[in-house]
């Protein structure tokens, strides 16, 4: 008798879950319906290639800067370098979750990237570090659009995007004090 009602018991817990997933499935889903999938693809990528390019700028200053604590310089960009990277893969796979299609070639990054490539042609610390500081306040402006088109109508994405405005902020902050360290 005992074994029958734990199993009666088991079975509605499984039951149970099964409705909450998928109501919440569905609520997602109906979120989702109501913003336009095409616009947010588009942006998602526009931030896949901006990650890209972020971590590519951050890891030719780790390996190219020169001049006063050119090694505590080194260290933070490689640090940013790893979680631009992180980031891109992120929003790539928001991308592939909306059904969207990742830009595959760097040609097409230069095309639809809102922050862009900056070449380290200066590789002076300074020069350097104020460089990725407009980085920076360029993608969290472009983040903060997202965020605010996205309109918290999926709170999976809108939690990756306020984690990498986070990100983002923290970078600009440490990059600000870095260079007050320099003068």
């Amino acid at each position: 008798m005992q074994k029958m009602n734990l199993r009666w018991i088991f079975i509605g817990a499984i039951l149970l879950l099964v409705t909450i997933g998928g109501s919440f499935y569905y609520i997602t889903k109906r979120r989702l319906s109501s913003v336009d999938k095409s616009k947010l693809v588009q942006m998602l990528n526009q931030a896949v290639a901006d990650e890209w390019f972020s971590h590519y700028q951050y890891f030719l200053a780790s390996k190219v800067v020169k001049g006063s604590m050119q090694r505590d310089a080194s260290d933070l960009f490689a640090k940013f370098s790893l979680e631009e990277f992180e980031n891109s893969s992120k929003l790539a796979d928001k991308v592939i979750l909306f059904a969207g299609v990742l830009p595959m070639e760097p040609k097409i990054w230069y095309e639809i990237a809102k922050s862009g490539f900056s070449v380290p042609s200066d590789s002076s610390v300074n020069r350097l570090v104020e460089q990725n500081i407009e980085s920076e306040k360029s993608m969290i402006d472009f983040y903060q659009q997202v965020v605010s088109f996205l309109n918290n109508r999926d709170v999976e994405l809108d939690k990756v995007l306020r984690s990498i405005i986070e990100f983002k902020t923290s970078h600009l902050a440490q990059l600000q004090s870095f260079l007050e360290q320099l003068k």
